[in-house]
């Protein structure tokens, strides 16, 4: 995404295919990604700020954003998306701020960019208290689809095994299931005769 002057929204209603590509091997965590998550404003080459416009979290670097906060971003911040596990916030998207010429010759640079090219990484859980780092850029956000689809398919690999293991650790084949079974009631006749 180039950044003209002024507003850019970000969010999957606005980016929709490039946030499909970076969690292709993770499509769940696309719900954590609002149809507007971000707003980015670039004014002239040297300033660029963000506002969180979800109750979605959003960090940058390791600092929460809340919704309708603004702050301003400087090169090789980090914007980070992240989901709610076991009540901490893991990161699971990070992009992280560039200048425009650190994508290289391409001609005539916008003031801010945001592209498919380079730097946002998918970031396999942690389940940890204190919140993972996260990544974005003043003048330029990269994403690395190509990269990203790697890691995501070795992610899901990796959370299919881990629930296998846990499947079969939690119901061994080999032990029988307890099973509960009421006791009997009988007729106050049956224990008259039971009873002589």
């Amino acid at each position: 995404l180039d950044l003209a002057e002024g507003a850019t929204l970000v969010g999957r209603q606005h980016q929709s295919q490039a946030f499909e590509a970076l969690l292709v091997g993770a499509p769940s965590r696309l719900s954590f990604i609002s149809r507007t998550h971000v707003q980015l404003d670039a004014r002239g080459r040297s300033q660029l700020s963000v506002t969180n416009m979800s109750t979605n979290p959003l960090y940058v670097d390791r600092d929460p954003l809340a919704k309708g906060e603004t702050r301003s971003l400087t090169r090789n911040q980090v914007l980070a998306f992240a989901r709610l596990e076991s009540g901490a916030h893991v990161h699971f998207l990070q992009l992280r701020v560039q200048d425009p010429s650190d994508a290289g010759p391409q001609g005539e640079l916008p003031p801010h960019r945001v592209s498919t090219s380079g730097d946002a990484e998918f970031v396999p859980p942690k389940r940890t208290a204190a919140p993972p780092e996260p990544s974005v850029a003043p003048a330029r956000a990269a994403f690395s689809p190509s990269s990203n689809e790697a890691s995501a398919r070795a992610l899901a690999e990796r959370e299919t095994t881990e629930r296998a293991k846990t499947k079969s650790a939690a119901s061994p084949a080999t032990e029988p299931s307890p099973s509960y079974s009421p006791p009997q009631q009988t007729s106050p006749a049956a224990r008259s005769g039971q009873e002589t």
